[in-house]
């Protein structure tokens, strides 16, 4: 897939077990497919008051290709050998706000964009590269939606890579450090031409 690619998609579901099914496609060519099930949720999240602290980190403008509304990461808040932390916030603006709130899964968002953010860290010449969510496993949302407008923390820990591919370990955090979003996704990153 390229930018500007038309997809189709087709959901079926929810079976009587929660279970939904999605697919992708470009033309007659199935570019992605998966299955997620749907259990009961606590309607909210309660996210910490948090507040963006310098370190000494570029600005996220100069990491990823976003512009607001799409930019979700904040700040950089913590580097390390084996991922970052950073502060993330939905804009009100947001096009999937509906009465103060977007779904849960906007979480796994703001981590793939702190994916993004790390791998701009870690490469000479830094500077925002288009690259692509390719996969998503594991993904535990233990809220249904989160507040637009509040900031929450996450974490990307790099688990594996070969590159243009590498896999993160992400996780969104609530009120009191809690795990509100837990999963792994799959980037590529196109070599530079």
């Amino acid at each position: 897939m390229r930018p500007g690619d038309v997809l189709a998609a087709t959901i079926e579901g929810p079976a009587d077990d929660g279970t939904v099914r999605f697919e992708l496609r470009r033309g007659d060519e199935v570019a992605s497919s998966g299955t997620f099930r749907v259990g009961p949720l606590p309607p909210e999240a309660e996210l910490p008051a948090l507040s963006a602290d310098e370190n000494g980190s570029p600005p996220v403008a100069d990491l990823l290709p976003h512009v607001p509304p799409a930019r979700l990461v904040r700040s950089v808040l913590e580097v390390t050998p084996e991922g970052m932390t950073g502060l993330a916030e939905i804009p009100a603006e947001s096009p999937f706000a509906v009465d103060g709130r977007v779904p849960a899964f906007l979480g796994m968002e703001a981590a793939a964009q702190g994916a993004a953010a790390l791998e701009a860290l870690g490469r000479s010449g830094g500077g925002p590269r288009i690259g692509y969510l390719v996969a998503l496993r594991g993904v535990r949302c233990a809220v249904a939606s989160l507040p637009v407008a509040q900031p929450f923390r996450f974490t990307v820990r790099l688990t594996g890579s070969a590159a243009p591919l590498s896999i993160y370990e992400v996780r969104v955090e609530g009120a009191g450090g809690g795990e509100v979003l837990y999963g792994s996704i799959s980037t590529y990153v196109p070599p530079e031409p």
